[in-house]
């Protein structure tokens, strides 16, 4: 196992030790402050990963709310995945990408946002042959570090 797999397992489990929940927050859903207040009390109670969705944003406007998203993942020890938009993922900054059955594969991924950014993808049942991705979803809940996380939607 290489020396960035060895960090990155490490970086799961310490987010996942005391938290077992992700959220999938659709941020095109709430005005900005009600999702950022949303956001804070999730991560501040249960929250270890966070996968933004958005639908109507402008890329731009998504991108400014990331950074605010950002801040507040930092200061609680929070992950950011990206769903399913690469060229996002990589121009935010974000923790890593959580990729559908229909996005693009693990290893242009990893090409497009680094090897050092952590990459879910979605599998049908036990499709197990993508070996580029740090962990699997079943779009319900996430294998991380052999412990099932479920995705509760904000």
């Amino acid at each position: 196992m290489s020396m960035e797999q060895l960090l990155k397992d490490s970086l799961l489990r310490l987010k996942i030790a005391d938290k077992s929940i992700c959220y999938r927050v659709f941020c095109d859903k709430y005005g900005e402050d009600v999702l950022l207040d949303r956001i804070a009390n999730v991560i501040s109670n249960s929250a270890s990963i966070l996968i933004l969705c958005n639908e109507s944003l402008s890329d731009s406007t998504y991108l400014k709310l990331i950074k605010k998203i950002k801040l507040l993942c930092a200061e609680f020890c929070a992950s950011i995945l990206i769903y399913s938009r690469s060229d996002i993922a990589f121009l935010s900054e974000a923790d890593g990408i959580y990729l559908d059955k229909n996005s693009i594969s693990s290893h242009l991924a990893e090409h497009i946002i680094g090897p050092e950014k952590l990459i879910c993808s979605e599998v049908i049942s036990s499709d197990l042959t993508d070996t580029n991705s740090d962990f699997i979803s079943d779009g319900k809940s996430l294998v991380l570090c052999g412990k099932r996380v479920d995705i509760v939607d904000l």
